[in-house]
């Protein structure tokens, strides 16, 4: 099963063990802003609630 989750900057998922994420601002290159350091943090909060990953 697969779960997703989409933030600002970036979209995550999970299926099995594995959890994934891709950034999601190519017109600007996919910088490290600080908005892509929040998701990136809420995104690990999220994979937390996710179970085997």
């Amino acid at each position: 099963m697969t779960d997703a989750a989409s933030f600002k900057t970036l979209s995550a998922t999970a299926e099995d063990a594995l959890g994934r994420l891709t950034l999601n601002k190519p017109d600007k290159l996919n910088p490290l802003s600080v908005q892509t350091l929040r998701d990136i943090a809420a995104a690990a909060r999220w994979f937390d609630t996710q179970g085997a990953v």
